[in-house]
């Protein structure tokens, strides 16, 4: 790599802890699968003094649809296969019922089911587990539009497909994840942890900004395939 270009990377890449203040994090930029740069900063558990490093474990949240998704190729090359299984898991909605394909394209017309939680007054830091998830879930009784005529983000649309994969398999996700993912992929430290209370290394999320300082984020929801995916720098490099 030209000294040019790695002279501007490494100045890059030191000016991010400005731009994004906050106790930690780390970054990589990649060139037709060459690793030009990796960088890690500060701290992944600030009252620990936990460091970050290229290994520190991220909660990689909604990118875990994408990974859902390429479980779900891989198990099912016919998504239809799944289409009378979610029926089964939304038993009272009134007309058409979105198919395994609307749920991955966004475009079940499925209402968030956590934004609705909330919409019935639970607090946002409330536990938020596999019971409330399946009861909000099983509720369902409209759609804000028909399965296919528009695009609406809703977490709930790949737990479905997480918990159709988990059923129909007989395996847990967190095992298809490492078996169709993870382990051909290299990623070595990646997982499902779905508690997000607590991270497997001590990293910690933190909130805030620069004027009120950072705090430590509570967060009491267990996500699994729409928001649960743990990995490091290194796993998503590979």
């Amino acid at each position: 790599m030209p000294n040019t270009i790695a002279a501007r990377l490494d100045a890059c890449v030191k000016s991010l802890p400005i731009a994004f203040p906050g106790p930690g994090g780390a970054v990589a930029i990649l060139r037709a699968g060459e690793v030009l740069i990796r960088h890690a900063w500060g701290f992944a558990n600030a009252e620990r003094r936990i460091g970050f490093t290229q290994q520190t474990l991220f909660r990689m949240c909604s990118i875990t649809k994408q990974f859902t998704c390429a479980t779900l190729l891989s198990l099912f090359p016919d998504l239809s296969a799944l289409d009378p299984d979610i029926r089964h898991l939304i038993p009272h909605l009134e007309g058409p019922v979105p198919s395994a394909r609307h749920l991955g394209h966004n475009q079940s017309g499925l209402r968030d089911y956590w934004a609705v939680a909330m919409l019935h007054g639970a607090p946002a830091e409330a536990p938020f587990g596999n019971a409330e998830a399946s009861r909000m879930i099983a509720s369902t009784k409209t759609l804000q539009f028909a399965p296919g005529r528009h695009y609406s983000y809703a977490n709930q649309n790949f737990r479905i497909l997480s918990d159709i994969a988990q059923a129909r398999s007989g395996r847990s996700f967190a095992e298809l994840l490492r078996t169709h993912l993870f382990n051909p992929a290299g990623m070595a430290t990646a997982l499902l942890a779905a508690d997000t209370r607590a991270m497997p290394d001590g990293t910690d999320g933190y909130e805030g900004n620069r004027v009120t300082g950072f705090r430590a984020a509570e967060n009491r929801i267990f996500w699994t395939g729409d928001a649960g995916l743990v990995a490091s720098l290194d796993d998503m490099i590979a």
